[in-house]
C-alpha cells in the first residue's frame, strides 16, 4: 500500500535541503575566501615590495589583440553555477608589442591593490639599452563586469563601482619588441623614481634572422636625374614627459640634399618619413625610442617636387570658379574633382567672421574636451591678422569654430597615395595668385584662409597631389648629444 507524504513532511525536507545547499555553499566560500586569491589570476613571478605588498607580474602576451581572464567569485549562490565567474579584459596596440600584465595584493588577507603608485616599469636588453614602457592601462574587476582608464601615471586613487572585497585590480602596460635571451629582468618604479621590485620576464620577441649593417655617411641614392644624398643623422636631447613623467628624450634629424646633375636643386625637397629598427620598432621624430645601440636603423626618405616645380595636366585637379562669400555669409553648394589617386572636394566658401561647423559624424567618444589653434598672419604686427580655430567634442558630438577676418572654404581631400604632398593653387578672377593659410583639422577637412584682393569676385583652386621618389637608407644610431648653447 502506497504512503502519501504529509504537506508538513514535504516542507520541511524541502527546508531541510535548502539550509543543506545553503551550509554547503557558504563552506565552499569559506574554503575559497580562505585561499589567496591568487588563483583568480595567472602568475608568472612575484615579489615583495618594500611596503611588504606583494608584486605578482601575471602574464606576458605579444601581438596586437592582448587579454587576460581573470576568475571572480559571485556575489551570489546559483547551485547550478560555479562560485566562480570568468571576466575577461583587453588591451590593443597598434603594431605586434609586448604587454605586461601586474596586480597587487596584501600579504594576509590576500585584497588586491590599486596601483595609484606606479610610475614605469624598464627592462634592459642584451645591448646595455634601457627601454621604458608606455600607454599604461588600469582595470577594475568585479562579477558584475569590469571597467577601465588609462592615462598619465601615477593614476589617482581609483573610485570604482567594480570593486569590493572580492574585486580585483590589474594594470597593463606595453614595451616594443628588444633584442635579448629569452628571460629579462623587468624593473617596476614608483612615483618617486625608487625601483621597488623586480621580476623575471619572459621575452617574447622573435629574434632577429639578418643583421642590417649601416652605411658610411654621406650615401647617396638615385631615381632618374634626381639624387638624394643622405648627409648625416643626429640625436639631440630634450627633457618631455611620458605618461606624465619627466624623461630625457631624444629628437632624431637627417640632414639631406636633393641634387640634380650633381648640384642642389630648387626644384625638389626631401625629408625622413619614418625610421626603424630591425624589429619593425618605428621611431618618432622627437622621441625616438629606439635602442641606440643597435647596428643600423632603416631609415625612409621622401622627395618631392617644390609648389613652383611644373607638373604634369594629369596630376593638377582643378576645380570651377566659386563666387567668394560676403561678411557673415556662407555657400554650402560642393564642387568636386578628382585624378587616377585622389579627390578634392570644396564643401563650403565662408565670408569673413565667426563660423560654427558640426560634424555628420558622432565624436569617438562622448567625454568633453577641446583643442584650439591660431594662425598669425602678416610680417608686421601692427598689421597681423589673427585666425582662431577651435575643435570642441561634448556628448558624443563634434563642433568646429572659425573666426577670421579672412574669407575661408573647407576642403576635403582623399588619396590612395601612402605618401603624398598637397599644393593648392588659388587665382581669382582678375588672374591674380591668391596668398592662402591652411589649418587641418583632421577628419572635418582642411579651412584654407585666403588673402584675397577688395575687388576680387571669384576665387579658382587647382589641387595637385604629387606621388613622392622614396629611398631608403641603413644608418649607424647616433650618440645622442645635448644642444649646443
Amino acid at each position: 500500500m502506497k504512503k502519501h507524504m504529509t504537506p508538513f513532511i514535504l516542507i520541511v525536507g524541502l527546508a531541510t535541503l535548502s539550509l543543506a545547499a545553503s551550509l554547503a555553499f557558504a563552506l565552499i566560500v569559506g574554503q575559497l575566501e580562505d585561499q589567496s586569491p591568487v588563483q583568480a589570476v595567472p602568475v608568472l613571478a612575484e615579489a615583495i615590495m618594500p611596503d611588504g605588498t606583494i608584486l605578482a607580474l601575471n602574464a606576458v602576451t605579444f601581438g596586437t589583440s592582448h587579454s587576460l581572464d581573470v576568475l571572480i567569485l559571485r556575489n551570489h549562490f546559483d547551485p547550478f553555477e560555479s562560485p566562480w565567474r570568468q571576466q575577461t579584459v583587453s588591451h590593443h596596440t597598434g603594431q605586434d608589442r609586448i604587454v605586461i600584465w601586474l596586480s597587487r595584493r596584501h600579504p594576509r588577507d590576500g585584497k588586491y591593490l590599486d596601483f595609484d603608485w606606479w610610475s614605469h616599469c624598464a627592462v634592459t636588453d642584451s645591448l646595455g639599452q634601457t627601454l621604458q614602457d608606455t600607454d599604461a592601462r588600469r582595470f577594475a574587476v568585479s562579477s558584475n563586469g569590469n571597467e577601465s582608464n588609462a592615462g598619465d601615471r601615477p593614476f589617482p586613487p581609483r573610485i570604482s563601482s567594480h570593486g569590493g572585497a572580492n574585486g580585483i585590480q590589474v594594470v597593463s602596460s606595453t614595451l616594443q619588441k628588444f633584442r635579448s635571451a629569452s628571460t629579462v629582468t623587468l624593473d617596476v618604479y614608483n612615483a618617486a623614481g625608487d625601483k621597488v621590485a623586480s621580476l623575471p620576464m619572459p621575452n617574447p620577441t622573435p629574434q632577429p634572422t639578418v643583421e642590417w649593417k649601416p652605411e658610411t655617411l654621406p650615401a647617396s641614392r638615385t631615381d632618374g636625374e634626381l639624387e638624394v644624398v643622405l648627409q648625416s643623422v643626429r640625436a639631440i636631447i630634450h627633457k618631455g614627459k611620458q605618461d606624465g613623467q619627466e624623461v630625457e628624450t631624444s629628437r632624431f634629424d637627417a640632414v639631406l640634399e636633393p641634387r640634380i646633375d650633381g648640384v642642389v636643386s630648387r626644384q625638389w625637397y626631401a625629408h625622413m618619413t619614418r625610421f626603424e629598427d630591425v624589429f619593425e620598432n618605428e621611431g618618432n621624430s622627437w622621441n625616438t625610442n629606439l635602442s641606440f645601440k643597435e647596428p643600423a636603423w632603416r631609415v625612409e626618405v621622401a622627395a618631392f617636387r617644390h609648389d613652383n616645380a611644373d607638373f604634369e595636366p594629369a596630376e593638377i585637379m582643378t576645380l570651377a570658379p566659386r563666387e567668394l562669400a560676403k561678411p557673415g555669409k556662407f555657400d554650402l553648394k560642393t564642387t568636386d574633382a578628382a585624378n587616377t589617386v585622389s579627390t578634392a572636394q570644396i564643401r563650403a566658401v565662408v565670408g569673413p567672421g565667426k563660423t560654427a561647423y558640426v560634424l555628420n559624424a558622432p565624436a569617438r567618444h562622448s567625454s568633453s574636451s577641446s583643442s584650439n589653434g591660431q594662425l598669425q598672419i602678416g610680417e608686421k604686427r601692427q598689421n597681423r591678422i589673427s585666425c582662431d580655430v577651435r575643435y570642441e567634442q561634448k556628448n558624443g558630438r563634434g563642433t568646429v569654430s572659425v573666426d577670421c577676418e579672412l574669407p575661408h572654404v573647407l576642403l576635403t581631400m582623399e588619396s590612395s597615395l601612402a605618401h603624398s604632398s598637397t599644393t593648392l593653387r588659388v587665382i581669382d578672377d582678375q588672374g591674380r595668385t591668391v596668398r592662402t593659410h591652411r589649418r587641418n583639422t583632421g577628419s572635418a577637412g582642411s579651412f584654407i584662409f585666403m588673402e584675397t584682393e577688395p575687388d576680387a569676385r571669384t576665387v579658382q583652386f587647382e589641387v595637385i597631389v604629387q606621388e613622392p621618389k622614396v629611398f631608403e637608407f641603413f644608418v649607424k644610431p647616433p650618440v645622442p648629444e645635448w644642444p649646443k648653447k
